[in-house]
């Protein structure tokens, strides 16, 4: 008896290849793949293309941006465009109904039904529903000749169904056998292992899979499942690599290889008018285009002042011959970019990149070149559908319809005829029959996966989590389950709920305290005690400023780049003040202020805003160039609150004050004590009438948070605080904090009884007057251990916070990726 073998897309060359043993009694072929052929039977001309499908979806909304109403506020955000795909699909496929949505959405998603397949018929495209259906009316009028000889259907491991499916397979299965092929949970008890973390736990699933090919099982007899794959991805890569375990690694994004970020950098170039950071982008060596640049003229761009558009660019750069030929290059295809056709903005892009061949790429290694080749065909492939369309748009959005495309076009990695492990979310088990199965990610939250209400339908997705952990005990003989006990931020996780207690539940390693995982850098202390002992005498000669201390605070690297190496970062030139500047002047009008108000009369608000603007354009005016209306509008607010606060009766005193001889004990492990003077400046000190007093540092910028100053974290205003104790012996202290002039926020501690007179919010900021004075205690032993590291010449690259990365100067030889904090 022949049986036809509906099977799902993922497992459909296991099942061919296995069906070849069958001597022609099995024919596997997935639902597409049937509807494909009847059609192909039928003699139906269609074109079948993933790209002119987006460009539809990506029409029809341009053609009915204009008359939308329920959709207008959110039409314009890049995402809208893939909600509208996803919606259209699931009105196609029968999983949703038009009277589910909202009354006011309906009217708006018909149109957008309508214009989509309009544009569908114009290309004489056929997206997957519409080619089932049109093979579903073939199945009703007339069974094509190939199924006649097709005793028996079997599901084998198919997904839940949609409604469009199932009428399909109704059809398909009439006046024949229809059989399910879903195996049975083995009898054995699946093993459960319990990691640290998820690199420790992909480390065990390596080790065991490892053991397994060594014992003689092939890879295609072993899987790797996770809820979702793609979230290890980043582990699975340098492990299973590290221990030799051949799998199928996942394809990645055109947008994220060099070719499409090179694309993607050309566009918002031309979107945001040729910054600086456009031209790094799209020249950087091995993410870039390739242009022709010598050393010195990459050092020219890195050196170059922050100059806008092209123009500018031409006449600083335009003496270096290779950026006489870019920038000329740059110049003749962006004048290709006004709002035109698609198909004039696409053949704009081909234009340029007909001028970098593959054959132009440097590329280190075959597989390189490979991947290089998939990438140019696979642009092609998507500019040339692009120049099938006549809608209209703007660059904007036509930058954006291009990044959607690369970003959801996958390019594999080269094939081999070598067996490799699969790797696959745990919802494509359904056809697995492996004999072994390693499950990983197994927690709550994950699986079951937390559901949430749609936006716009207001459906809620369920998952039975039973169900799928019947599913992975039938996808394996041999069925190992895994999970991890913090995340990769170190915080707690807690198994899946599914998961069966056992009493021996084995773990990958010991230990009371559950260690945060993160990528370990090479360097952590200096080896040699002689440069260390150099280190100390130069500090105990000379002392420490505060800022020099807190960068430690913040990261030791950076401590170690700056004062020990006293390596200097390339400053590019600037025709305008930096932000440096901008903060030095920033500080410089508040003193003056305040130096003219430390006595008398407070100035009315209006009054004390004129004068902030007459001090901060005097020194623009300095410079031959007006105040930044940003600035005006910054200390135009600030001085407003700071006079509210002043007229509290806290008047700024003590400005600008310096003080030195702010002795720190330290003391080594081998027992040595040592002394260490700091020295710093305290932008403002406010006293109330009664003698008390608060600190207050400046910041133009971005500040640490309350709980980084509590926790030791950042240490500039807790040695501000331990050095008022000696400028101030007879006054109390009643809070310290940073001062941000762009919010006028306060960050620090400050005592819960003075929340009033300080017109602050209570919260856990503000402390009990003995938590506060015990906070002293903990800035002084803290001030002391990071002196103490220094001494030592420990100097790892661990930043205190991922923020920190962001404006280090020195990530280029960290060997950290900014994020990882």
């Amino acid at each position: 008896m022949k049986v036809l073998q509906i099977v799902p897309p993922k497992f459909f060359q296991e099942l061919r290849w296995q069906a070849v043993y069958s001597q022609g009694r099995l024919q596997p072929l997935t639902i597409q793949g049937l509807a494909s052929r009847i059609l192909k039977e039928r003699g139906v001309v269609y074109r079948e293309d993933w790209v002119l499908e987006t460009v539809a979806v990506w029409e029809a909304v341009e053609q009915l941006l204009p008359d939308l109403e329920y959709f207008a506020p959110i039409a314009h955000y890049p995402g809208f465009v893939d909600e509208v795909r996803w919606l259209l699909h699931q009105v196609d496929y029968g999983e949703l109904k038009l009277d589910e949505l909202p009354s006011a959405a309906r009217p708006e998603v018909e149109k957008l039904h309508r214009a989509y397949h309009a544009r569908l018929e114009a290309y004489g495209v056929l997206d997957g529903p519409g080619q089932l259906r049109r093979a579903l009316i073939s199945l009703q009028d007339t069974p094509p000749a190939f199924l006649q000889g097709f005793q028996q259907v079997e599901l084998v491991g198919l997904p839940e169904l949609t409604p469009l499916e199932g009428e399909f397979i109704r059809e398909l299965t009439r006046g024949r056998v229809l059989r399910l092929a879903q195996p049975e949970p083995g009898e054995g008890e699946p093993s459960i292992t319990a990691a640290l973390d998820p690199a420790a736990e992909i480390e065990e699933i390596a080790k065991a899979v490892r053991r397994q090919l060594e014992d003689g099982l092939s890879p295609r007899q072993i899987g790797v499942a996770f809820p979702e794959p793609r979230n290890y991805a980043s582990l699975l890569l340098p492990i299973f690599g590290k221990y030799g375990i051949p799998w199928n690694m996942p394809g990645q994004s055109l947008a994220d290889l060099p070719l499409g970020r090179a694309v993607s950098a050309f566009l918002t170039g031309e979107i945001a008018g040729w910054h600086k950071s456009h031209l790094q982008l799209l020249t950087a060596p091995g993410w870039g285009l390739p242009f022709s640049l010598t050393e010195e003229e990459r050092r020219a761009l890195r050196l170059a002042p922050p100059l806008e558009g092209l123009p500018a660019w031409v006449e600083y750069l335009g003496s270096f011959p290779g950026w006489e030929g870019a920038l000329t290059l740059v110049r003749q295809v962006s004048q290709g970019f006004p709002a035109q056709p698609l198909a004039a903005h696409a053949r704009s892009l081909q234009k340029l990149l007909g001028h970098f061949p593959p054959e132009r790429w440097q590329v280190g290694d075959l597989l390189a070149k490979a991947e290089l080749l998939k990438s140019w065909d696979a642009l092609q492939l998507i500019l040339d559908d692009l120049k099938l369309a006549e809608t209209v748009v703007s660059l904007e959005r036509f930058a954006l319809l291009v990044r959607s495309i690369m970003q959801n076009y996958g390019v594999n990695p080269p094939r081999t005829l070598a067996d490799r492990i699969a790797v696959l979310p745990i919802s494509e088990l359904g056809a697995a029959r492996l004999k072994a199965l390693h499950v990983g990610g197994l927690v709550q939250g994950d699986f079951p996966r937390n559901s949430r209400r749609h936006w716009l339908t207001r459906l809620k997705a369920s998952e039975d989590a039973h169900a799928m952990y019947k599913l992975i005990l039938s996808a394996g003989e041999d069925v190992f389950l895994y999970y991890p006990q913090t995340d990769h931020e170190g915080k707690l996780n807690l198994p899946s709920t599914v998961i069966p207690r056992v009493d021996e539940e084995r773990r990958a390693s010991g230990g009371d305290r559950l260690p945060i995982w993160r990528p370990q850098p090479e360097f952590t202390s200096l080896a040699d005690p002689k440069v260390v002992e150099e280190i100390r005498a130069r500090i105990l000669a000379e002392g420490l400023s505060v800022s020099q201390l807190n960068r430690y605070a913040r990261c030791p690297y950076h401590f170690f780049c700056a004062f020990v190496l006293k390596l200097d970062p390339l400053e590019e030139e600037s025709l305008e003040p930096t932000a440096l500047d901008e903060g030095r002047i920033v500080h410089s009008v508040l003193q003056k202020f305040w130096e003219n108000h430390s006595e008398g009369p407070l100035p009315t608000i209006s009054q004390g805003q004129g004068e902030v603007e007459g001090l901060l354009q005097e020194h623009y005016a300095e410079l031959g160039m007006p105040a930044p209306p940003r600035l005006l509008r910054m200390l135009r607010r600030f001085i407003r609150y700071d006079l509210g606060l002043a007229s509290q009766g806290w008047r700024p005193t003590f400005l600008e004050r310096r003080f030195r001889g702010l002795m720190i004990p330290v003391v080594l492990a081998d027992g040595s004590e040592y002394q260490v003077e700091l020295r710093g400046v305290i932008d403002r000190i406010d006293l109330a009438p009664d003698g008390s007093y608060v600190l207050y540092d400046y910041k133009t910028g971005s500040a640490p948070t309350a709980t980084e100053v509590r926790l030791g974290k950042d240490v500039q205003i807790a040695a501000y605080l331990l050095a008022a104790q000696e400028l101030l012996p007879a006054a109390e202290n009643v809070g310290v904090g940073y001062y941000l002039t762009t919010t006028a926020k306060r960050v620090g501690i400050f005592q819960e009884d003075w929340t009033e007179p300080l017109l602050l919010r209570r919260g856990d900021n503000c402390l009990a007057k003995e938590d506060f004075l015990a906070q002293l205690g903990f800035f002084q032993e803290t001030i002391s251990s990071l002196l103490g590291g220094i001494f030592a010449g420990k100097f790892p690259a661990e930043p205190s916070s991922s923020q920190v990365c962001s404006y280090c100067p020195y990530q280029g030889i960290s060997r950290r990726e900014v994020g990882i904090g």
